[in-house]
């Protein structure tokens, strides 16, 4: 057999890093991690939920308020100023009907009846035909 020499194509590198280090007593521990801990990160996490939930409770509570503060007659509720239309609609007692005066009626009770929307000129009204402003139980009223 005879000896060949075999030459490399690619040199080899001359300098290859160590993959373990020899740590002396005297050295500084390496740190890999940067940032808060663990323990601090949960913390924030806690108090970034817990200004959330404050935050959508008191979202919640001004709607609540600005709800409660719009006018009635957005809901379908009225006031003596603006009844609303079934109200109006509702009222029976047109001129000429006839009322008959029961326990407790009183002359603006009636005028309410006859009309919601504006009970002071029906009572106007009610007085000048009755030319009185009493009213007696089981008396017949025309309504003018």
């Amino acid at each position: 057999m005879s000896a060949q020499v075999i030459t490399e194509l690619f040199p080899l590198e001359e300098t290859v890093a160590p993959r373990l280090r020899l740590v002396q007593p005297g050295d500084a521990p390496v740190v890999y991690s940067t940032g808060l801990k663990v323990s601090e990160r949960r913390a924030l996490r806690q108090a970034r939920q817990r200004r959330q939930r404050r935050l959508a409770m008191s979202m919640a509570v001004v709607a609540a308020i600005a709800v409660l503060a719009l006018p009635g007659h957005v809901f379908g509720a009225s006031s003596a100023a603006a009844a609303s239309t079934d109200v109006v609609s509702s009222a029976n007692w047109s001129s000429g009907s006839v009322y008959v005066v029961q326990p407790g009626d009183t002359l603006n009770s009636i005028t309410a009846m006859v009309n919601p929307v504006n009970p002071a000129a029906a009572r106007a009204a009610l007085v000048n035909y009755l030319d009185s402003t009493t009213v007696v139980v089981g008396e017949h009223i025309e309504i003018p």
